[in-house]
């Protein structure tokens, strides 16, 4: 896109992808959704051609049919997607962050009870491997907690 562009979006069968400037180079703008509900050789075979808006600083609008020719779906990890997710807040994915969370909180607490009943109950015999497993314990669900 040419740098006088001020916004920008992707649409296609009902979908709007809002763009965003990569101020890394003044052309290239990118956008991201994840679409679950199709099958992926129906929604990139479409009857009508996908469009890109763009609006400049003076209010000046053009709509422009893109080819399918060019546009490549990006396979992303499963941490590209847990963090794709945790970014953008939805209210159906919300509840099951909220939920492990709190699991993850609850084994966290009953980790750290076990350890120190561990080490102080018996404190003649100290079972070394069993405190260092769960002090990775620990540390894991501090982490996944976390994140």
């Amino acid at each position: 896109l040419s740098p006088d562009a001020h916004e920008a979006s992707f649409n296609f069968d009902n979908y709007q992808i809002k763009l965003a400037r990569d101020y890394t180079d003044d052309n290239k703008w990118g956008g991201s959704m994840i679409i679950s509900d199709k099958n992926y050789d129906e929604l990139f075979n479409p009857a009508v051609m996908a469009s890109m808006t763009v609006s400049d600083q003076a209010g000046n609008t053009l709509v422009q049919d893109v080819s399918w020719d060019n546009i490549v779906p990006v396979e992303n990890s499963a941490v590209d997607q847990y963090m794709f997710l945790r970014n953008n807040p939805s209210e159906y994915i919300e509840p099951l962050f909220d939920f492990s969370s709190i699991y993850f909180k609850i084994v966290l607490a009953t980790t750290i009870i076990a350890l120190f009943l561990c080490v102080f109950v018996e404190i003649k015999k100290q079972h070394y491997p069993t405190i260092l497993s769960s002090i990775a314990l620990i540390i894991l669900m501090s982490l996944l907690t976390i994140f």
